[in-house]
């Protein structure tokens, strides 16, 4: 099938273009249908912002001009001031945006209201700061926002890297978590797994009615704790007993 493009708008979010794909966007049988719709949308604003959600749950098959046309569509409704954001994004799609990078790039979800909601969201920010004293050598990393798929995670990975030996995550500001984006904070489970005698902890992951649960949070092995305090001292005393370990090894070996 041929892609086929139908725009809609939601009763409760009338400022969000929702643009329903479905079918094929191949250079062949679509060439530059999805970035003309985005350009149309852009241009009928009459250079007011536009913000545009792009559900593609609907595709059967995208090959690498389809990919070309979202980059171009994004950056022609960004241009104007507007958002794009992308719903319901196919695995394959996915790893093919992933082996680009360009799941940095995108706001994706899975969840309609969620995507729908995020544009009244502010912007995700993270900020760093040092913790009270005695324990102003941790520092407390805190993202703040709407956290989806591609969305924050590279931004509290850059903030790790450029912390203090240990870290508090403190995740109270966040209002939401993206089901996909699990799999993204998994991997900076796997980041402070490579960072030399690093310690990275949770501080309110958990949110009631969130997909991430603390078992979730359990099985990834991360240390996640309900109180700050609780969480700093503990990762002291234990960051402490390991590092005595190690030189001890050191210096028998």
């Amino acid at each position: 099938m041929s892609l086929k493009i139908r725009t809609e708008t939601d009763p409760d979010y009338p400022d969000v273009k929702i643009v329903n794909l479905q079918g094929r966007i191949t250079l062949e049988e679509s060439s530059g249908a999805l970035k003309n719709a985005l350009k149309d949308l852009v241009a009928e604003a009459d250079g007011h912002p536009v913000n545009i959600l792009l559900n593609m749950a609907g595709l059967s098959y995208t090959d690498s001009s389809g990919i070309g046309e979202m980059v171009e569509g994004f950056t022609i409704v960004t241009k104007g001031g507007g958002k794009l954001k992308i719903l319901g994004l196919q695995k394959k799609l996915d790893d093919r945006l992933r082996a680009h990078t360009l799941h940095t790039v995108f706001h994706i979800y899975n969840d309609r209201d969620a995507a729908l909601r995020s544009f009244n969201e502010p912007d995700f920010t993270v900020t760093t700061t040092p913790a009270p004293e005695p324990y102003q050598h941790i520092d407390i990393i805190r993202p703040t926002g709407m956290l989806s798929l591609g969305s924050g995670v590279s931004e509290v990975q850059n903030a790790i890297l450029q912390s203090r030996p240990q870290a508090l995550i403190d995740f109270s500001g966040v209002t939401f978590i993206e089901p996909r984006a699990f799999k993204d904070l998994r991997d900076l489970r796997d980041l402070q797994d490579r960072l030399t005698y690093r310690e990275i902890r949770l501080l309110n992951p958990w949110r009631d009615g969130d997909t991430l649960s603390r078992t979730e949070i359990a099985s990834t092995e991360w240390r996640a704790y309900d109180d700050q305090n609780e969480a700093i001292e503990k990762g002291v005393l234990e960051l402490d007993d390991r590092l005595r370990t190690r030189i001890c090894a050191s210096i028998s070996a």
